[in-house]
Order: C-alpha cells, then structure tokens, then sequence
C-alpha cells in the first residue's frame, strides 16, 4: 500500500512538475512581498510591534472598520463599510485559533498567491512568454496596492485576485467564473464594479457583430 501511494505521488509530481514548480516559485514571492515591510518595521523601527498599520497607504477609518467586522461587530460600522463583509468574514474564521494579525497574513497570503497564478494562466492564454509572465508577476506583487498594505486588514489583495479572475474569465469566454467572481468581487469591495467595461470592451467585436446580423435578419424579413 505504502509503495502503491509513494508511485502515485512521484506519478503525480512528473507528470505536473512545470505547474508544481510555479507554485512554489510565485508561494515564496508572495511570502516575501506580505512578510517584507512588518519585518522591516521590526528591524529598524518598531522591535517591539509587529503591525503599524497606521503606516500603510490606506485609511486608518478603513482598517478600524474591517477589524470591527472580523469581530461581528457590524451594527457599530457605517456605510460603506459594512457592506464589504465577504474578507472581514474571512479573517474571522481563524480568530479562534489565531490572531487577528495572522489571520490577515494568512489570508492575504493566499490571495496573493491566487492572484499570481491566476496572471500566470491569463498572460499564456495572451500568449506572453515566460519571461514576461515572471515579469509582470514580479510587477503585479512590487505594486502599491500590494506591497503597502499587503499586511494590513484591507482589501486591496482580495480585490486584485478577484479582478484577475474576472479578467481570466473574460478571455476564457467562461460565464460561471465571470459571475462567480463578480459576485465575490463586489461583496468584497463596491468599487469592483468598475471593471465591468472591461467585459463589454473586450467582447465588442461580437457585440457589433451580433447587432449586424440581427439587423440583416430583419432586412430579410421585410424583403
């Protein structure tokens, strides 16, 4: 039995090895960038505080609120807030075992690592080559919105994954994974409703050719 379990998992890794590979390759990038600046804050600012988040480029008001709702204390945050429930709930799921600290590294972590290999597969099906899939996943973690806050309670990591499996699904023509991540995506963060031109642009080419045969039809018909 114990043979039979070892082939399979050397099976398994030969036959994914390239995929396995990424993983680990964009897990260790995504642990440095979330583990970067606390650390650093240790080092050579704060030694005793792991957390300043204060420091971070977001609001204070908006880290305040999201804690309050990883600790079911909804009635107390106001709009709009309050109706960003979906990481907050998250971040709550662990709070028995964990700090709210490593619940947020936690999860952050995993989106961050999510929203690599989600880019990986979006920039192939671009047909980018490898070079330029590292690269723009090295660019995608170096950003702003990543690297400042990637250890704070926001919402910033969530909101990129979501968007980059909305992106994924769009090129895909997938309507599930475009309504699934929607659906997350808004419940994390209102303003995820801006990607949506990004659907209708990217499929207008359809859309004028769907309008033209339509129209047509309906020459026809007259005649």
């Amino acid at each position: 039995m114990a043979k039979t379990k070892n082939t399979k998992i050397r099976n398994y890794i030969s036959e994914n090895h390239d995929f396995l590979l990424r993983i680990m390759i964009y897990s260790y990038m995504a642990l440095i960038i979330i583990l970067a600046y606390p650390i650093f804050n240790i080092v050579f600012h704060y030694p005793i505080h792991w957390y300043m988040w204060e420091e971070s480029t977001n609001f204070w008001g908006d880290i305040h609120a999201y804690e309050r709702m990883a600790y079911y204390q909804h009635s107390i945050v106001g709009a709009p807030y309050k109706f960003r429930v979906l990481v907050p709930f998250l971040w709550s799921l662990f709070l028995p075992i964990m700090s709210l600290n490593s619940s947020v590294l936690l999860w952050n972590f995993i989106f961050l690592l999510s929203s690599n290999l989600v880019l990986d597969n979006l920039l192939k099906r671009l047909n980018f080559s490898n070079n330029y899939k590292i690269l723009g996943i090295i660019l995608l973690d170096l950003s702003i919105p990543i690297f400042m806050v990637s250890y704070t309670p926001n919402l910033d990591v969530p909101m990129i994954f979501f968007a980059m499996l909305f992106m994924l699904g769009v090129i895909k023509k997938d309507n599930k994974l475009i309504a699934i991540s929607s659906i997350l995506g808004v419940i994390t963060k209102e303003s995820f409703l801006l990607i949506f031109p990004v659907l209708i642009i990217y499929n207008l080419k359809e859309i004028k050719e769907i309008t033209l045969n339509k129209n047509v039809e309906k020459r026809k018909k007259k005649i």
